[in-house]
């Protein structure tokens, strides 16, 4: 009864504050950052893109006649990234609270590829931190690891040892001090081994793909797709705890994050990573062409507890639950605590009443 209460409360505040404001009203916006890349011209050239002044720009080739940009992947070579800015002013960074997504359309060429079967490495791009991200993915070396990744991951690698092919997306925290594999979340196992025999689609050479990775705040989980034209592969046939893995959905990889430690990223990359553990050979080596990629953000808004990115009536009652039972997690905290003092309490009714109004 007092949740009622209190729901009959806000509702009756907001509908009076309403009638007060209501000409004043004006949409401030639906926060989401968009870009597309489809290489009608040279990225660096136009200065979307960019190559770290310590990373070999020769592994990246724009081919202006088909307009599309070619990787060249070997983990026996130095690390390389090809990056831009999440957005224009170079400001905006993401966080476990935050909803985002990537897409990118590519192909590996067949013409030079290899995969050592004795191996294990990726294939692979996705979100990092320029700043506290380092070029040792593998773990390796150091003491430069990468943390603050986001990546969607391919090991092409096919072995009785490793097993393989495998795919998923890879979630690397913010470095805490617990040493660079503890910050890892992946779906290791049934969930992102990719089996043929059981139904499993293999990514084949010379054969255009697109690799779609979304991040929902909410259930905190990462879900991979891969899609071939329009139509999305049945790619977790058999997957963690069952087929179609924890969705049911067997053109779904989910890694799902156990971790409230912290993650900051503020760019998109196409990573060619070093293979640290293998310093004698290459792992993997591959020309990928690059034809699209999009990238979708949408920070945390404020009072949004339903996590849909609209701040409406489906939110005042899980506001309600947040200031009488204590928010679920520290997402809820930070999108309920409208007045910035570390808490949920009353004193963050008026502003929750406001951000509903607002809209």
């Amino acid at each position: 009864m007092r949740k009622e209460r209190l729901c009959r409360s806000i509702w009756f505040t907001a509908a009076g504050l309403c009638m007060m404001w209501l000409p004043q009203m004006v949409h401030a916006g639906d926060g989401v950052t968009t870009w597309v890349e489809d290489f009608v011209d040279d990225p660096i050239a136009a200065g979307r893109f960019d190559v770290p002044h310590h990373h070999d720009d020769s592994r990246f080739s724009y081919d202006v006649t088909e307009q599309r940009l070619v990787v060249h992947y070997d983990t026996f070579e130095p690390t390389a990234w090809y990056v831009r800015p999440l957005d224009e002013e170079g400001e905006l960074t993401l966080g476990l609270c935050d909803a985002y997504e990537f897409s990118v359309t590519f192909r590996i060429r067949s013409d030079g590829f290899f995969a050592d079967p004795h191996q294990f490495a990726q294939i692979g791009w996705g979100l990092i931190n320029t700043q506290t991200t380092g070029d040792d993915r593998a773990g390796g070396e150091g003491p430069a690891f990468a943390f603050d990744v986001v990546g969607f991951d391919y090991y092409p690698n096919v072995s009785p040892f490793f097993g393989g092919p495998t795919l998923g997306s890879t979630l690397i925290h913010s470095d805490s001090g617990a040493g660079f594999f503890s910050a890892i979340e992946f779906a290791f196992g049934a969930e992102s081994q990719i089996d043929s025999h059981l139904g499993d689609a293999m990514i084949a050479l010379d054969t255009q793909y697109t690799a779609n990775v979304q991040y929902d705040p909410a259930d905190r989980v990462l879900t991979l797709r891969i899609l071939q034209g329009n139509i999305p592969l049945a790619i977790n046939a058999d997957g963690g705890g069952g087929p179609g893995g924890p969705d049911g959905d067997p053109t779904t990889i989910q890694t799902y994050l156990f971790q409230d430690a912290p993650i900051e990223v503020n760019a998109f990359a196409l990573t060619a990573w070093q293979d640290t553990f293998n310093p004698f050979d290459s792992s993997v080596i591959a020309d990928v062409e690059i034809l699209r990629i999009v990238l979708t953000a949408m920070p945390a808004r404020r009072a949004d507890l339903n996590f849909d990115g609209d701040v409406n009536g489906l939110d005042v009652a899980p506001f309600v639950v947040a200031l009488l039972d204590g928010p679920a997690d520290a997402c809820v905290a930070e999108r309920a605590d409208l007045d910035d003092d570390g808490e949920v309490t009353p004193d963050d009714v008026a502003g929750f009443v406001e951000a509903l109004l607002s809209e």
